[in-house]
């Protein structure tokens, strides 16, 4: 029974995990310093990187570093999930009055 509950919540946390940076590309967008935030190509991993960066910049809260180290695991994820979604950001991107 305890390896069963132990199976289920791997599970969970790695459909957590999965693409996670990419959701958030679609929900909140990506940020540059100093301008609105906004759906990106691939801006799932450049999420990710960010949260991963943030993490060496000084000191940060305990749990922020936690997420962190999660966010490395989700790069692969958001590889995937972000290649999977450009036929959806591209023409966003590609719209967008720059």
């Amino acid at each position: 029974m305890r390896s069963v509950l132990v199976v289920a919540a791997a599970g969970i946390l790695l459909c957590g995990l999965s693409g996670c940076g990419t959701i958030l590309n679609f929900t909140m967008g990506v940020s540059e310093r100093g301008q609105p935030a906004r759906t990106e190509i691939y801006g799932g991993l450049q999420i990710d990187a960010q949260a991963v960066g943030k993490a060496f910049e000084g000191y940060q809260p305990w749990w922020f570093n936690v997420f962190a180290f999660l966010f490395v695991f989700d790069v692969p994820l958001s590889l995937v999930a972000d290649t999977i979604t450009l036929p959806v950001t591209l023409p966003i991107a590609l719209t967008r009055g720059d």
